[in-house]
């Protein structure tokens, strides 16, 4: 947990109302400070006033208004070097999936374990 120090930020993109409130108090609870937005338009506004303090951003590829792969490219375009990792229910992503990964991406499908959600987060911030 980050004490006497200023908590990482994550920002934490999807739709899913709960599974977001899930994520968002596991990551508080180990010491992550969470922006938490419910479709991609927000994402992208909070990631371009944000994106200097945002060590990681978590991002659904299914999403409202704008979906994960335009939000990373509006992401990438001001930050190249953001930390991303994608999550996607859904298997007709498959185009998209590929493209994620050979950008060096963490792609995880759901459902997915949370832990192993938080030692992907773990590993990409600190590297």
């Amino acid at each position: 947990m980050a004490t006497g120090r200023e908590k990482k930020k994550i920002l934490l993109a999807d739709d899913e109302k709960m599974l977001v409130k899930m994520f968002k108090d596991a990551f508080s609870e180990h010491g992550y400070e969470v922006f938490a937005c419910h479709d991609g338009n927000e994402a992208v506004k909070v990631y371009k006033k944000q994106w200097k303090k945002i060590a990681l951003s978590i991002i659904d590829l299914d999403m409202p208004k704008k979906n994960g792969m335009e939000c990373i490219a509006d992401m990438r375009a001001l930050n190249p070097d953001a930390k991303i990792i994608v999550i996607s229910a859904f298997s007709d992503f498959r185009s998209e999936v590929n493209e994620v990964k050979e950008k060096g991406f963490v792609f995880l499908r759901k459902p997915f374990h949370l832990d192993d959600l938080i030692v992907n987060v773990k590993k990409m911030i600190a590297h």
